[in-house]
């Protein structure tokens, strides 16, 4: 890696999110899929990951689990939006599997 790449991620890494980064970190922790949050924010998939990508580096988190928890612990989100989130999912998947 040349010095340029790691004096660009280091730089990367300590900057706080974007307005746009925590709103899809939102997104994420209420349990939206990529594309969905693509649909909600009308661009595309492939810039819906690289702002999760982006979020991942400067968070240092890598699973969707423990972005869901920073996204809660900074009070992005509260637990009855989780509560509602997982709720909401149990829901579809139930309507999911009368269909099929």
């Amino acid at each position: 890696m040349s010095r340029r790449h790691n004096v660009h991620r280091a730089d990367r890494e300590n900057k706080a999110l974007t307005e746009r980064e925590v709103e899809v970190l939102i997104l994420l922790a209420l349990g939206f899929d990529i594309l969905q949050i693509a649909e909600k924010l009308c661009i595309t998939r492939n810039t819906v990951s690289n702002f999760v990508w982006s979020i991942k580096v400067k968070t240092n988190i890598k699973s969707r689990a423990l972005l869901a928890f920073y996204a809660y612990s900074k009070g992005y989100v509260s637990k009855e939006d989780i509560k509602a989130a997982i709720k909401e999912e149990r829901r579809v998947n139930n309507v999911k599997r009368r269909i099929s």
